[in-house]
C-alpha cells in the first residue's frame, strides 16, 4: 500500500489491486483508506499503532501446556476449553510454533485403515470374484463364497 500511495494511486485502486493480486478478502477497502489517511498525515511507518485492537489477557503458556499434555485435542476443543474463538487458538498455536503437519501416510494417522486394507488384500487373494478368470467352466455361475447356500 505504501508503494501505491507513493506512486500516487487512490485508495480504491490500491484496494482492487491488492485483492486482485492476493485474493478476494485480503483487505477491506476501509482498511486501505485508513492506511492512506495515515500515510497522507506523514506517518509512513508500517508498524501497527499501539493500543489498536483488543488487549489480550490470553495465557499462551497455559495453551502450550494443554497441547503438550494432550496432543489429541483439536483446535475447536481448545477454543471451547479456553472460551475463545477458534481463530484465536489457531493464531496462538502458529505463533508458538505448534502447527499440525499431516504425516506422509494416512495409515500412520489411521492404523485401523491400514489393517482394513491388509484384510481386504488378503481376502481378495483367497476368494475369487464371480467374474474371476480362475473359475472353472463347470462351476455354477450362481455360486459365490459370500452368497447364501
Amino acid at each position: 500500500m505504501l508503494y501505491h500511495f507513493e506512486k500516487g494511486w487512490k485508495a480504491a485502486d490500491s484496494f482492487r489491486d491488492l485483492n486482485g493480486l492476493f485474493g478476494e478478502g485480503t483487505i477491506d477497502e476501509s482498511q486501505v483508506r485508513r492506511w492512506f489517511r495515515r500515510f497522507k498525515s506523514g506517518n509512513t511507518s508500517l508498524e501497527d499503532e499501539e493500543g489498536r485492537g483488543r488487549r489480550s489477557d490470553f495465557d499462551d503458556q497455559a495453551l502450550l501446556a494443554a497441547v503438550e499434555e494432550d496432543e489429541s485435542l483439536t483446535t475447536r476443543m481448545l477454543a471451547e476449553q479456553f472460551d475463545v474463538d477458534h481463530s484465536t487458538i489457531v493464531r496462538r498455536l502458529k505463533k508458538l510454533g505448534k502447527v499440525w503437519e499431516p504425516s506422509s501416510s494416512s495409515s500412520d494417522v489411521f492404523p485401523d485403515l491400514k489393517r482394513l486394507n491388509h484384510l481386504r488384500t488378503w481376502l481378495s487373494s483367497i476368494v475369487p470374484s464371480p467374474k474371476s478368470p480362475l473359475r472353472s467352466r463347470n462351476e455354477s455361475a450362481a455360486f459365490h463364497p459370500f452368497s447364501k447356500w
